[in-house]
């Protein structure tokens, strides 16, 4: 069976499926589809209910299948009873009328894990190693990311972890509710406005690595554009519905941005900045760490795992697009002196006075992290040559492939 299934993102208000239709859909395939699953992957799992044992079903489908936790149980699914033959990937906007990356998977019923996954990227097919089957596991937060990370450059760089950022902190994503219940109530900032009455709202386009860029980047929010919004408390309590939200908000904090090249974080002490969606809340489960935790999540390890885990699903390929569930499972190393200075030189780049000494903290940060993690020497190398110009394009516009440490 060969075929190009619709793409229909259930974000989306104009191709979301109504509730009658998706629930049809996920008694079709047993389960195996949610609210949010685009329905190209349902089309992909109804397949094999019309494929005899043997046949293939060869798909060009959007690549965020491959990572997107509402695709997880079909995925899941097919690793446990089907064998991924092939799986080609775009690298460009190959499709002028598709907005969204694609890939093409070849999958034959039945499982073999001696079946090896040959790969290819762009219109040219250019080869990429054989790979293994993907895992058979009921894990939610399983992809095949990795299969495609190495068509983009995405280094695969071994490190020895000593658990996931969930045991040092929570995170949390907000919903429509609390974006659309701002409305009536942002005002731009003016003189004698204070922090406690009126708490800076954060839009992810104000976040770039260490640096808070609230009244130097400006941002559209419910159709408004806006450089230094604030929230009116007060007006907020009288006639507004998001006072409880508020109060759980103003915490000391790390503000993580969505859709950037490396993970872009800014760290709130005091607690008096409030996130606009999608902005990622993430607070320390016990304030000391909360540095540590910053540079965990700033780390060129963290950006790797994300990329690896799940390129496809932000708007573009070479973007990061974590949800909270996945922000935890992130890796952090054991307790060491070096993950501690590492933490310190995060901290001083937060407070840095010019872009160029932050971008030379954050870098020997990221050295002491590489250091914490056990990476090989060789391994960290290639690890900085990919990392540091992604950093320094973000914080700088500018791509070097020389290290401000060198």
């Amino acid at each position: 069976m060969v075929g190009n299934p619709p793409y229909l993102s259930q974000l989306s208000a104009s191709t979301a499926t109504d509730r009658g239709l998706a629930a049809l859909i996920k008694a079709r395939t047993e389960g195996a589809t949610s609210a949010y699953t685009d329905t190209a992957a349902a089309f992909w799992i109804d397949a094999f209910t019309m494929t005899a044992p043997g046949g293939r079903v060869a798909y060009l489908l959007p690549q965020s299948v491959l990572a997107s936790r509402d695709a997880a149980e079909i995925r899941n699914r097919l690793a446990r009873e089907t064998s991924l033959e092939h799986l080609w990937v775009s690298t460009d906007n190959n499709f002028s009328d598709a907005l969204v990356a694609t890939c093409a998977s070849v999958v034959r019923k039945g499982r073999d894990l001696n079946t090896p996954v040959t790969r290819a990227h762009s219109l040219e097919f250019l080869k990429l190693r054989e790979a293994r089957q993907p895992a058979a596991t009921s894990d939610s937060d399983n992809t095949w990311g990795a299969l495609a990370a190495d068509a983009f450059g995405i280094p695969t760089v071994a490190f020895s972890a000593g658990g996931e950022i969930g045991l040092i902190a929570d995170a949390t994503a907000d919903f429509r509710d609390e974006y659309y219940g701002l409305a009536g109530f942002i005002t731009e900032h003016t003189d004698g406005m204070t922090d406690q009455e009126f708490p800076p709202l954060i839009t992810s386009g104000m976040i770039d690595p260490a640096t808070n860029l609230w009244g130097r980047r400006s941002s559209r929010i419910l159709k408004s554009s806006w450089t230094s919004p604030r929230i009116d408390r007060q007006a907020m309590a009288k006639a507004g519905t998001l006072t409880d939200w508020i109060e759980k908000r103003r915490v000391p904090k790390l503000l993580v941005a969505t859709q950037s090249r490396v993970i872009e974080l800014i760290a709130d002490e005091p607690g008096t900045l409030l996130p606009c969606m999608p902005v990622l809340t993430v607070t320390p489960k016990n304030r000391p760490d909360m540095w540590r935790l910053a540079s965990a999540l700033g780390s060129p390890v963290a950006c790797m795992v994300s990329l690896s885990k799940y390129s496809g699903t932000a708007l573009t390929t070479d973007a990061i697009k974590l949800a909270a569930k996945q922000l935890v499972r992130l890796p952090i190393p054991k307790p060491s002196p070096d993950w501690d200075r590492a933490a310190e030189l995060y901290r001083e780049a937060c407070y840095a006075d010019s872009v160029e000494t932050r971008l030379g903290l954050l870098v020997e940060s990221a050295h002491k992290m590489n250091t914490a993690f056990n990476i090989k020497q060789a391994d960290r190398a290639r690890l900085m040559e990919w990392w540091t110009p992604r950093l320094r394009r973000t914080l700088t516009g500018k791509s070097n492939q020389t290290s401000p440490s060198d």
